[in-house]
Parts: structure tokens; sequence; C-alpha cells
């Protein structure tokens, strides 16, 4: 045997028992039963000890077993790859590997040996296996993965009749990406050394992506800077802070004399007129003091003369109507209107008298008074017009002055706008960003190192490879795929398989091509499947591909038993009859794929047992009944939380 094969897969429980499941080396090997009988828990278990990520053996299985290991073999070479289960949040990186030409399976795991990290124990596995032998010396070391060989050896139950999933890990988003990366290498089309080429041509050309983004980024960013620049120096220079044939080309000179210009000092403008204006403001000041004092007096003034005024004319009513002394005195002796004999004067003709000869004299004194308020008020008015026509002549005078000055307004103008632009400048220079420095010789150096990798290892030389393979391939699953039950449009079709999706495209009898997904038949997809999945073996045997000799199938006969517990009742005698034919077509290519390809074993887990297909029976090394005692992981065995 010249291929890797899995020998034994080792569950150690929790109270130091352990559990082993044996396989035929270079042969078949198949494990029946019923549903909860641990039989998926196998591929997971395999898959555990290659590295995985995430644990996905069965929490029945978990809860009571604390290491798993996988023995491999190769002619005189033995690996045991053990692992240590997590608890039940966490993935255990905790891995232990022993090789050798004899490798004994401890009997606890505490005798394990080889203890290392998860990542430790794979580089081992790819150096073992011999796709890491070249990888090592090149920087490809842990790319091409142990993990990317588990598409060819697993058609698991989400597989192995798929429609959708052409191979195990393509329906996971990231898995997927490695995978097809990693294809070209397994399909023997590019060796060690160009993949690393492939990988390094890859991130030079994401590599001078980047700088010539940062390129423009950089240059658009310098021009707006310089443009800037430019526009402030400009204007510096059109209010005389620099000559305008001081104005640098390049940027750095640009940004050191904005720096000078930003410490300047705003220039004195010297007012010859100064101290005559200020002057002049002064008595002008003085004067509007003068003239609204003027104005106020004048306005009382006015007021007063208007109330004498009023009262005045009040005085003469009363008077007019008081005013009967022409019809009599108060000494007369004899009454005016019955000229009666007064014996004495009358108290109330006296006192008409005398109010009388008061408003009288009350009248003159306002008379007398009026006259120097209206003065009064003339000589405010004269005064009020004086001070007016000073004030005319002070601004006539500080107009003139001004006029004589516009060459002094213009500078006074120009300082402030200096001031302004001196401002903008700091502000800008305060604030302006900068980009890291583009480096052109790196994109340089990044452009020439592509060039030569490019000259060196040719796409259509590597394309031309991949076509073989791919051809190569296509013919295998294609002889495959006509002794395998099938269908329309399946019967007799032809199988084009294409690597850089991957896909398959199905050409039937009449020259029509169809997509996979468009094929149709849970029958079709299992023959699909498996005719392609034994084509790969073949091309990895002889290409002599580091992929081990492994396939392990999950429930072939899927299409024919979706589940055990289907009444037999609800099909016509014929039907069954039909479906067991063509699954015994089905192990009988199987049996006759690993009789003829040296190396190769297969692992099947299957519900059914065909009693009356001898070879089945030979190959057939558990038996775990639904209802029976034994099972991947005997029942007895105590969970954590219960030891």
């Amino acid at each position: 045997m010249s291929r890797w094969n899995i020998s034994h897969l080792v569950y150690y429980s929790t109270h130091n028992e352990k559990r082993i499941i044996e396989f035929n080396v270079g042969d078949t090997t198949i494990v029946t039963g019923g549903s909860n009988t641990g039989k998926t828990a196998i591929i997971d278990t395999i898959d555990y000890c290659l590295g995985s990520s995430s644990c996905k053996i069965a929490s029945f299985v978990t809860d009571r077993v604390s290491h798993v290991a996988s023995k491999w073999v190769n002619d005189k070479t033995e690996i045991l790859i053990a692992r240590e289960i997590g608890t039940t949040k966490t993935i255990s990186d905790r891995m232990f590997i022993e090789y050798g030409s004899n490798i004994l399976i401890p009997e606890s795991a505490t005798d394990l040996k080889g203890a290392a990290t998860k990542e430790q124990v794979k580089l081992v596995i790819e150096r073992l296996f011999g796709f890491q032998n070249e990888l090592e010396a090149t920087k490809t070391s842990g790319k091409v993965s142990i993990r990317n060989i588990t598409p060819f050896i697993f058609l698991d139950k989400d597989v192995i009749d798929s429609k959708k999933t052409l191979m195990h890990g393509l329906d996971d988003i990231f898995f997927s990406k490695s995978i097809i990366e990693s294809l070209p290498f397994f399909l023997g089309a590019i060796d060690a050394e160009e993949l690393d080429a492939i990988k390094t041509m890859n991130g030079l050309s994401k590599g001078i992506e980047n700088e010539e983004k940062k390129k423009i980024q950089f240059e658009g960013h310098e021009n707006s800077l310089i443009d800037k620049c430019r526009s402030l120096l400009s204007e510096a220079s059109q209010f005389g802070l620099i000559p305008p044939e001081s104005i640098p080309d390049t940027k750095d000179e640009m940004i050191k004399l904005l720096t000078v210009i930003s410490l300047q000092e705003p220039k004195v403008v010297v007012q010859e007129n100064e101290n005559i204006v200020k002057e002049l403001q002064t008595r002008k000041t003085v004067i509007l003091s003068e003239l609204n004092g003027l104005r106020r007096k004048k306005n009382a003034a006015t007021q007063v003369n208007t109330v004498t005024t009023d009262f005045d004319k009040i005085l003469d009513k009363q008077l007019a109507k008081l005013d009967v002394r022409k019809y009599f005195k108060h000494e007369e002796t004899h009454c005016p209107v019955c000229n009666n004999l007064f014996t004495t004067p009358s108290d109330l003709a006296i006192q008409i008298e005398n109010s009388i000869t008061t408003l009288e004299k009350e009248r003159t004194v306002i008379r007398n008074h009026k006259p120097a308020v209206s003065a009064f008020i003339r000589e405010t008015e004269e005064q009020i017009q004086n001070a007016q026509i000073r004030l005319a002549g002070i601004e006539t005078e500080v107009v003139n002055l001004l006029k004589e000055s516009e060459v002094l307004k213009k500078q006074f103008d120009d300082n402030q706008q200096a001031t302004r632009i001196i401002g903008r400048i700091s502000y800008f220079l305060d604030n302006h960003t900068e980009v890291s420095a583009f480096d052109s010789e790196r994109l340089d150096r990044y452009t020439r190192e592509l060039n030569e990798l490019k000259k060196r290892y040719g796409k259509s030389h590597r394309e031309e490879r991949i076509q073989l393979a791919e051809n190569s391939i296509s013919r295998y699953a294609t002889e495959n795929l006509s002794v395998l039950p099938t269908g329309f449009p399946a019967t007799n079709a032809t199988i084009n398989f294409l690597s850089k999706t991957p896909k398959i495209i199905i050409t039937d009898v009449e020259n029509v091509k169809r997509e996979f997904a468009n094929v149709g038949s849970d029958e079709n997809y299992l023959s699909i499947h498996l005719a392609f999945a034994f084509a790969f073996q073949k091309f990895f045997r002889l290409e002599k591909s580091p992929v081990p000799g492994v396939l392990i199938l999950d429930q072939v006969s899927r299409p024919y038993y979706s589940n055990e517990t289907k009444e037999e009742g609800n099909r016509q005698e014929e039907e069954i009859a039909d479906d067991e034919t063509d699954l015994h077509k089905h192990f009988d290519f199987i049996f006759n794929q690993v009789a003829s390809e040296h190396g190769l074993q297969v692992i099947v887990i299957e519900h059914a047992y065909l009693k009356n297909d001898p070879r089945f029976v030979t190959a057939t090394k558990y038996r775990w009944p639904k209802n029976g005692q034994e099972k991947l992981i005997p029942s007895d065995w105590p969970t954590k939380n219960n030891f």
C-alpha cells in the first residue's frame, strides 16, 4: 500500500475506559445501524482529529469522552493523532501526535504522547502526508492545509445526494475560498514552488492596486494643497505682503513662505492729519453738546411762553366778567338801582373792587414778563443758528481733510485685508493635513517582481495543465457514471468538471448541456457524486497526489431508504425490488472500485443492511441496531457531570 488509510478510531472516556473502532485497511468497511447509535460521529471524529476549527461530534459522545484519536497507516509508517474534547463552550486546541513504524494505542488518555498545539500538529501531518515537504521551504507553508483534503474524502449526508453542494465544504462561505485556491495544487497543475509564486503574484497585484490608490490619493491631495497655497500667496502679493514674482513652484517652498507671512505684523498706517481730525472731532462734539443744550432751553422757553399767553387770555375773560365799576362805585352813598341812601360803604362792593384790582395787577405782571420770554427765545434761536454754522464748518473741514487722504484710506483698507489674509494663512497652516508620502520605489519594486514572476510562471501553461487535469477527472467520472444506476438525463451522459468555480456540467445523449442543479432525481445526484468522488481518487493515485486514499460515504441508500421507519406497505413490491437492485449496483460499483484502485479505502456508514449481498456482509464490521446495546459509545459510560 502506498496511500494513507485509517486503521482505527479511539474514544477515551472520562473514567479511563476506551472504545476502539477498527477499519479494513485498503478495503471496504461498512458500519450499519439505526438512528442515535453514533454512526455519523465517525466522520466528525476524523474531521476533528484533522484539526477542524469546530467540533461537530454529537453531544452524546462529547459528554462522555475526554479525548478522541485516529490512527493512520501507510506501508510501514503509522500516525496516531489525538485531540482533547473541549468544554461545551470552547474547542480545545490541545492535540497529540506520535508517528513511527509501530505505534501502539495507549490504554488511557493520560498516556498520549507528543502534546502540541493544533497548528503544530497540522504541520506535522502535512509533512507526513507528503504535500508539505516542498511547501515548508516556501512562503506558502500553512496556506495549503491538511484541511483542504476533506472535500476529497468526505461524502457526508449533506453532500452524497445533494443537488446544491458538489463537494464537502463548498457550502461554507469561508472554507470554500480556501478549497478553490488549493485545487490547482491537488490537481497537479502546479507544484509547491509555482503555488507559492501564484500567491505571491496575487499579493503583489493587491499591493500594486493599494499603492496605485495611495498614489492617486497622494497626488490629489498634493494638487489640492498646492492650489490652496498658490491662491493664498496670490492674495498675499495682491496686498503687498510679498512681491508677485516671489511665489515659488514647489509645495514645500510655498508652505515655508506662507509660514513666514503668517509671522508678519500688520503695517502701521501713519495718518498726517490725525491730530487735526481728532481736534475737529472734539470741537464738533462740544458744539453738538452745546447745540443740544440750546435746543432744550428753547423748547422750555417756548413752553413757558405758550402757558403765559393762555393765562393772559383767561385773565382778560375774567376781568370782562367782573368789571361792574362802570355801573357803580363802592364809595357811592346811594344805591344805583333803587337810589336809597347808604349809611356805610358796601362790603361786597369793596371785595369786588379788590378782586378786580388784583386781576389787573396780575395781568400787568404777565404782560410785562412776556416780552422778556420772547426775547430769550429769539436770542436762543440765534445761538442755535450760530452753533449750526460752526458745526457745518467743522464738518466741511473734516471732509476736506479726508479728501486730501485718499492714499491713506487705501493704505488703511489694504492693511485690514492683509490682516485678514495673514489670519487665513495661519488657520490654513494650523489645520491642513499631510497624507503619507507616496513610496514610488515600492510600487516600482512590486511591478518589477510581478513582471518577473509572470515571465517565469506563464498563466497559459498553468491553465493548460489545469484543463488536462479537468479532462482526466471528467473522463474518469463519465466512465464511472456509465455503470451506475441513473435516469434521464444522466443515463449515458458525459460529466464535464470545471475546477475554477468548481462545478459540473452534464451533457446528455442529445448533446444538451445542463447545470448540475438542474439534473433532477436523488438517484442521479447520488450516482454523479459517487462517480465524481471515485474519479478524483483514481486521479490522485495516478498522479501520486498526497491526498489520502480514503473515501467515507454516509448512507448510500439515502435515495432509496430515506429513513428506517418508512412504511414499506406504501410502496409497490416491484418498486422495492427495483430500488434494492439499484442499491446493490451502487455497492457493486464501490467494491469494484476498491478492488481496482490499489491503496483505496472506503468506509460506508449505513442504515440499510444487504444481507443477500455476500461482499456487503463480509465488509460489515459493525452492526448497531437501534434498540440494541452496542453502539459507538457504550450507554453506561458516565457523563462528565456525573463522574
